[in-house]
């Protein structure tokens, strides 16, 4: 109990702000509590139970190896469902109506970038595995992209100041390991060590504050 840093809600916040759109939450597959919901679609009674049973087969299936929800209400329209799980962060949405049936297909929608595929219904399971895997992989590199969109280094204190009032982010910069040089740079510019990484940081080089002799970068940003 001694070492511990409340990580989970934080991380809970973290992926929620990482991933997070203006349509709602946005969860990686392997995090997500449903990582696909089958959405039936149709106009009458008869499309109805065609479309219901095919969607609880393909569920029957897809349940084997994935965490799954079927929506069949009825008080609410598809487009109510799709942005109700949008919100919600499913990864992926399976769409099945009655020109699905016709052609023996679904069609998969990414939450990511809500970019629609058809997918035969035959190996239905196998095509969602990649589907997910290729939205897990997605969401990674564009998460790092922003991440290095919103990196810099800084090898002097006006740069640090100036970067942090004028665009904010993350500042990679040198420090030389004093406790009191941290508290100035804090009182300075309200920003403090986010992260000391553990890879590639080990470098010789002068602290952005004080001058003196420092062995490690650290990465410096504000809290909001």
């Amino acid at each position: 109990w001694s070492t511990s840093w409340g990580v989970s809600t934080r991380l809970i916040g973290a992926l929620v702000m990482a991933h997070g759109d203006d349509n709602g939450v946005n969860f990686p597959p392997r995090l997500a509590p449903y990582q696909i919901v089958i959405v039936p679609i149709w106009k009458s009674d008869e499309e109805r139970a065609r479309i219901s049973e095919a969607a609880g087969l393909a569920a029957e299936e897809l349940k084997r190896a994935f965490r799954v929800k079927v929506d069949l209400r009825e008080e609410v329209s598809p487009g109510w469902k799709f942005n109700e799980w949008e919100l919600k962060g499913v990864p992926l949405r399976l769409e099945i109506g009655p020109r699905d049936l016709e052609k023996n297909q679904v069609t998969a929608v990414r939450r990511l970038d809500r970019r629609k595929i058809p997918v035969p219904r035959d190996g239905l399971a196998a095509r969602a595995a990649s589907l997910l895997e290729e939205i897990q992989n997605d969401m990674l590199e564009k998460g790092r992209a922003f991440l290095r969109a919103n990196t810099r280094d800084v090898k002097d204190y006006d740069e640090l100041k100036r970067g942090l009032d004028e665009s904010g982010g993350f500042f990679r910069a040198h420090w030389c390991g004093a406790a009191d040089c941290e508290k100035q740079i804090k009182d300075d510019t309200k920003a403090t060590i986010r992260c000391i990484p553990l890879e590639g940081n080990r470098q010789d080089g002068i602290c952005v504050r004080c001058g003196r002799a420092s062995k490690q970068w650290v990465y410096f940003a504000r809290s909001y």
